[in-house]
């Protein structure tokens, strides 16, 4: 059974042409977020409030850029929940690889930086995109979330959960070869 695909209204992802006045015209209304944050909660803030502002966007290119910009500042203050909310704001409105964007988006959060705390939620986070890639077959990107949810519960602290996020990857690598065998 695979996963329901998005229900969405704003189509594909605007062409890179737009997104280059989208992004021009997101500079004049907001600056440049990064220069204007301090901490970690100070850019979860902000990224939290861009977001609230996409919802009221129209410009469907501006609203994309508005919600990138709230992802990539959540993934320097190292949230998966502000990412994984920036990606389902995203597929609400937009038809595109979620579940690779929201894998990377995860994977480029500094997991050295992470406090034990901080680095459980990255690997649940990574275990759920891990799930779902898995109910929809795509067993390449259910491996690389699986590695990565491994590597975050070591970084946690948290051996068993590790050693079973290992033993669950493992699975996912045999249940793709069996997928992909004649």
């Amino acid at each position: 059974m695979q996963s329901l695909p998005p229900a969405n209204r704003g189509g594909s992802v605007p062409s890179q042409r737009s997104l280059v006045d989208a992004r021009s015209t997101f500079r004049k209304r907001y600056g440049d977020p990064t220069s204007r944050v301090r901490t970690s909660t100070a850019a979860l803030m902000l990224a939290e409030a861009l977001l609230k502002e996409a919802a009221g966007e129209n410009d469907a290119a501006v609203k994309w850029v508005i919600i990138e910009e709230a992802r990539e500042l959540a993934i320097s203050a190292g949230s998966p929940r502000v990412v994984g909310q920036s990606v389902r704001v995203a597929t609400a409105e937009f038809d595109f690889d979620a579940l690779t964007v929201e894998y990377r988006a995860l994977a480029e959060i500094p997991l050295r930086a992470l406090d034990p705390g901080r680095a459980s939620e990255l690997a649940t986070a990574a275990g759920a995109v891990a799930t779902r890639a898995e109910v929809d077959r795509r067993f390449d990107v259910a491996v690389s979330a699986q590695g990565l949810a491994i590597r975050a519960w070591q970084r946690a602290g948290d051996i068993q959960a590790a050693r079973l996020a290992s033993q669950r990857r493992d699975a996912l690598e045999s249940a793709g070869r069996s997928a992909t065998s004649p």
